[in-house]
This record gives C-alpha cells, sequence and structure tokens, in this order.
C-alpha cells in the first residue's frame, strides 16, 4: 500500500530505492539477532563469523578529518559491486558540531531555479550547515582549498570520470544527515552536472535544512529526476522534528519589538519557517503499538 502511494509520486525507481533500504536494513537486523543469541552461548568465545563467500567490493579512498574538533568530518568510498560512490557525513561528536546544530538562524542565497513555476526568488538554509559545508572559513587543514563542498566534489569527480557508470550515494546520521542533505542538493544542481542522475540520499536521523523555498527547488530536482531523498526517521526522536524556525522568527514569536525590527527590515525573518525534504521511512518501536512497524510519506510542506 504505501509503495503503491510512493510509485504515484516519486516512480517505480524511488519505490525500489526504498524496498532495497528496508531490505538491508531488515537483513542487518537479523545479522545482529544471530550474533546476540551467539554470545548468550557458554562456549561463545569459540564462535566465528563464517568468512564471506567473495571479497568485499567497498573501500575507503578518502577520509577528511584533518580538523576533526572544528570541521565537520566525511569519508569517500568506492563500491565496485554496486557501482556507487558514497560520501558519508558524520554526526554530532564535538562542541563545534553541536553549536553548528544550534546556529537556526538562515542563510540566504539566490534560487537558481526561479525562472520555473511555483519557485522562490530566494531559499534559505540552516547557517549551521550551510557554514559548516560551503564557508570556506571551516576548511582550514593542510592543503585546504576552498570549501568542504568543493573539497570533497575535487575527490569525487575525477572517480566518477574513471567510472561513468557508477552513481553517487550520500549518507550521514543527525548533522551528517543535513549535510548529506545540502550536499546532494548542491551537486544535484551543478551545471553540467559530472555525475550519473539521480544522486541518492540517504539520510538517517536528520534535522531540517531549509525553508519552503528550499523545499520547492528540492523536490523540482527530485521531479526532473536529478536527485531522490530518503530519510529515515525514529518517530520518538525529537532531532529529526528540529529546528521548527530561525532564531529570529522565534524571537519574533515572542516579542514585539522583535517583530517590529524584522518587519522594518523586510528581509522576511519573521516568517522563517523549516520544512523536511524527500520521502520520510519513518520507523515504529514496540512502545507505538502501530498497526504498521513503519510509514512512508512525502514532504509536501505541511510538515
Amino acid at each position: 500500500e504505501n509503495a503503491t502511494e510512493i510509485a504515484k509520486e516519486m516512480g517505480d525507481e524511488s519505490t525500489e530505492m526504498l524496498k532495497s533500504a528496508m531490505t538491508m536494513m531488515h537483513l542487518r537486523y537479523q545479522a545482529m539477532k544471530v550474533e546476540e543469541n551467539k554470545s548468550k552461548g557458554l562456549f561463545s568465545f569459540l564462535a566465528q563469523s563464517p568468512a564471506p563467500s567473495v571479497p568485499p567490493s567497498a573501500m575507503l579512498v578518502a577520509f577528511g578529518d584533518n580538523n576533526a574538533t572544528n570541521e565537520l568530518v566525511y569519508g569517500v568510498a568506492i563500491d565496485s559491486g554496486r557501482k556507487r560512490i558514497t560520501v558519508a557525513f558524520r554526526g554530532s561528536t564535538t562542541n563545534q558540531d553541536f553549536l553548528t546544530d544550534a546556529s537556526v538562524s538562515m542563510k540566504t542565497e539566490e534560487n537558481i531555479f526561479a525562472y520555473a513555476p511555483n519557485q522562490e526568488k530566494q531559499i534559505k538554509i540552516h547557517s549551521g550547515f550551510y557554514d559548516y559545508l560551503l564557508s570556506p572559513d571551516y576548511n582550514c587543514g593542510l592543503n585546504s582549498k576552498g570549501n568542504k563542498f568543493d573539497e570533497i566534489i575535487g575527490i569525487i569527480s575525477p572517480l566518477l570520470k574513471l567510472h561513468p557508470d557508477y552513481r553517487l550515494y550520500v549518507t550521514g546520521h543527525s548533522l551528517g544527515g543535513a549535510l548529506a542533505t545540502l550536499f546532494s542538493f548542491k551537486a544535484a544542481a551543478c551545471h553540467p552536472t559530472p555525475f550519473q542522475m539521480p544522486i541518492t540520499c540517504v539520510s538517517i536521523a536528520s534535522p531540517k535544512v531549509g525553508d519552503d523555498g528550499f523545499r520547492k527547488a528540492f523536490q523540482l530536482l527530485e521531479e526532473a529526476g536529478k536527485l531522490r531523498h530518503l530519510r529515515v526517521a525514529n518517530s520518538l526522536d525529537p532531532v529529526t522534528q528540529n529546528p521548527p524556525a530561525s532564531t529570529m522568527t522565534t524571537l519574533a514569536a515572542f516579542s514585539p519589538a522583535a517583530l517590529l525590527y524584522s518587519l522594518a527590515r523586510k528581509d522576511g525573518t519573521h516568517n522563517e519557517i523549516y520544512y523536511h525534504v524527500g520521502v520520510k521511512l519513518k520507523l515504529f518501536g514496540e512502545e507505538d503499538a502501530p498497526p504498521s512497524p513503519f510509514k512512508i510519506s512525502y514532504s509536501r510542506g505541511d510538515w
């Protein structure tokens, strides 16, 4: 039933992405249960995992952690079996990571798709995530050039040229999920793009990244077949429900002075609301007692 609804909105390929992701999670869960049962045995120390029937096809080719306490951390892997190049972003670990999460004001930039119907002239993006990925101030490692986005593109572009039939996957957890979402959006919007389309983003427990203008631009790339996003979220995880609005919008809701200041500036900061993007795979635990252990939905600007 869920797959049918998603197929109507996103096409059969995205439905297959969902099925594949859910199958992999199920297999991983089963493997964990097997290992857990082994550990309970009297002679569990004798139990060994069987050797893989084929050699592993994935290999880590780059790891960006030159300044791990003050900048984002990422890894790049190539999988010859699945013909994928994957970029993975680390979640919140350091003080700077948490400060980045807390920077909920919005950065404004021109929407390169403003010419298209139903598009805003500008899009607004979480300033913490924006700076972490797109500001050169957060790329101060040895031999660093430009921002982290440019650095990663400089790594994966030659790989994709060497393997033109490979596709780009991007993933991350929490803060890493937000960075993966923003990176995927920027990569898919490249002109001309060096990637096989669509770019696939699978984020885990990601907070919201941008405003409704960002959501509409993201959706345009999905409709054009350039981008697809599966956002996995636990039903009771508060991180995935935040941030609700920018700092100025929150202040304007409680302070007449802040509201008047925003209105006088005519910059719209009194109405900066965050929205999710992509297909949401919501997972329920036993405490939720749902009719189904998961629910699939698509962001239309109402959450």
